[in-house]
């Protein structure tokens, strides 16, 4: 992700566990690309520097409320959930194996409808 992002001219960093902890309020993009939360229990980091200009994309998919959620919301974060990504996995790969556009509402619905 951070040689994706400098690709496109943006400043990016990895961060481990224990830095992204003392280090969250420098950033204003948060990934959370860790099974922290897979089953509803547990946030990755603490959300106390998390504002309404943070971005936060968790990429657990379920629960979709994952406790990251669920609290930067509180502090009115932008939020990308996880079921998003999946979305856009299955897009293209309906793509891929069909040769035709996915119809993006129709698997929105049914992948929204299991949870």
């Amino acid at each position: 992700m951070v040689k994706f992002a400098k690709q496109l001219g943006l400043e990016s960093e990895y961060l481990d566990l224990a830095s992204a902890e003392d280090r969250a309020a420098e950033f204003r993009f948060i990934v959370n690309a860790t099974s922290v939360g897979l089953k509803g229990v547990g946030c990755p980091i603490s959300t106390k520097n998390i504002t309404k200009d943070s971005i936060v994309y968790d990429i657990v998919y379920m629960p979709v409320e994952t406790p990251l959620i669920q609290q930067s919301k509180e502090k009115r974060a932008t939020i990308i959930y996880g079921w998003e990504m999946l979305l856009a996995q299955a897009m293209k790969s309906f793509e891929i194996w069909t040769g035709k556009p996915a119809p993006y509402e129709a698997m929105k619905l049914t992948l929204l409808g299991r949870f």
